[in-house]
């Protein structure tokens, strides 16, 4: 796994509250998700960042070492794709969950289980969860992810990277590689790049393969990349904006830097929104607009490096994953650590509860034996999750929308006592 700078955000080591959960049996625990999108925009397929203490749980004994336990789903029990940036033991973890729909101003909630011991396959897959990702492992170049532009004298994976080199000219930089896939929205690319002041990577049109934008250093500026356009021609091209411009950062040559970009196909162009350096933590912001030269309109933009091969050196890359931007960022929660399967629960008789009216259209009241805390969870005939929430007290409301008429299962429980009955919701 590739790694990166990484934050902390979810804690294994909590106490444990029992509740009565099916996604996954065979798994010890789970832990609802709160995802927090109530500024912004609708997302699908959106790659969420949670930063997880995989290494916590696995020496709590509630992980397997490799985390081939660890599984993500949404609340209809439906598996998410999801990709770990470091090994299982780092304790600031970052894992991505592909989130197939983030409705706009609201909340969604997924699901995180772990602890069966049974479970030995990772799951995590990077070509699955991501628009676009390579990590570069298997000493091989996926010609279904990268083809060339021009003649080149070096491209192979080497101990987990990417290296690239062009065929010598003095006005080489027309040649790179390129990712076969097209970003025609807004993305953040994550990227490992190693560049020195002959090598470069950025960003190529879909419509005409000559027209670029690089980011390189310029210049004595030998420690600090640019964006310099490079029009239809074979040449070196000419540097554009002005020196003064997006995006001056400092990013060391020579060495494998971790790289975010935020970009965004516009009609001119491209977009750039953020440009941050993970390795030394330089950010810079904007937005800030180029142009593809020569093109209008463009449909679409591919990420590329470049080499001009002056002294034998190489461009290269340690991963790439394209992911969805957005505006507004979502944010996320964790609840506490849960039992799928509680020790010497009680299972009491329906009558002890009482639900009513009951058939309804979608409103029902329950009476509970006593004031407490209690996990309702209603499953279909097929024993899928339809809907689930905390009802609180000794009275309780559920008010269900968009679920259709039909029979219906309702499973209550305190995390001792387990009480069932039939809904039917007309």
């Amino acid at each position: 796994m590739k790694k990166q700078l990484l934050t902390l955000l979810a804690a294994f080591v909590i106490p444990v509250l029992s509740f009565s959960q099916t996604c996954y049996p065979g798994w010890n625990y789970y832990r609802d998700i709160t995802i927090d999108n109530t500024s912004g925009s609708a997302l699908t397929d959106y790659q969420a960042g949670l930063t997880i203490q995989t290494g916590a749980a696995i020496l709590a004994g509630k992980l397997n070492s490799d985390a081939s336990d660890l599984r993500f789903s949404d609340m209809a029990c439906n598996t998410l794709s999801y990709y770990m940036d470091s090994a299982a033991s780092s304790n600031q973890n970052k894992i991505w969950v592909k989130v197939p729909f983030i409705a706009a101003n609201t909340t969604t909630t997924i699901q995180l289980y772990y602890g069966n011991a049974s479970a030995t396959t990772n799951t995590a897959d990077g070509d699955a969860t991501f628009i676009f990702f390579d990590d570069f492992e298997d000493n091989s170049v996926n010609v279904a992810k990268w083809n060339t532009f021009g003649t080149y004298s070096l491209l192979a994976e080497t101990g987990g990277e990417l290296h690239y080199n062009c065929v010598y000219e003095s006005t080489a930089r027309y040649k790179y590689v390129y990712t076969v896939a097209d970003f025609n929205n807004r993305v953040v690319i994550d990227a490992g790049v190693y560049h020195d002041d002959q090598h470069s990577f950025g960003y190529v049109s879909t419509d005409d393969l000559l027209s670029r934008i690089y980011q390189r250093p310029i210049g004595n500026a030998n420690d600090t990349l640019r964006l310099i356009a490079l029009a239809d021609t074979t040449s070196n091209g000419t540097y554009a904006p002005g020196a003064n411009d997006f995006p001056w950062i400092p990013v060391a040559q020579n060495t494998m830097n971790n790289l975010s970009v935020d970009v965004e196909l516009i009609s001119s162009g491209l977009r750039f929104h953020l440009f941050k350096d993970h390795t030394n933590g330089e950010t810079t912001s904007g937005p800030f607009d180029m142009a593809l030269p020569g093109v209008t309109n463009s449909s679409g933009f591919k990420f590329c490096l470049s080499a001009n091969d002056f002294f034998g050196s190489y461009s290269g890359l340690s991963y790439i994953k394209v992911r969805q931007g957005a505006e507004i960022l979502p944010t996320s929660s964790f609840s506490p650590e849960h039992l799928t399967a509680p020790v010497g629960i009680q299972k009491f008789s329906a009558e002890i509860m009482q639900v009513y009216p009951n058939p309804s259209y979608g409103d029902f009241t329950l009476n509970l034996p006593s004031t407490g805390h209690y996990k309702a969870v209603i499953k279909d005939v097929t024993g899928r999750i339809s809907w689930q929430e905390m009802v609180e007290g000794k009275i309780g409301k559920i008010s269900l929308t968009g679920i259709s008429s039909g029979m219906y299962s309702l499973e209550v429980n305190d995390g001792s006592n387990f009480f069932q009955k039939k809904l039917v919701i007309q």
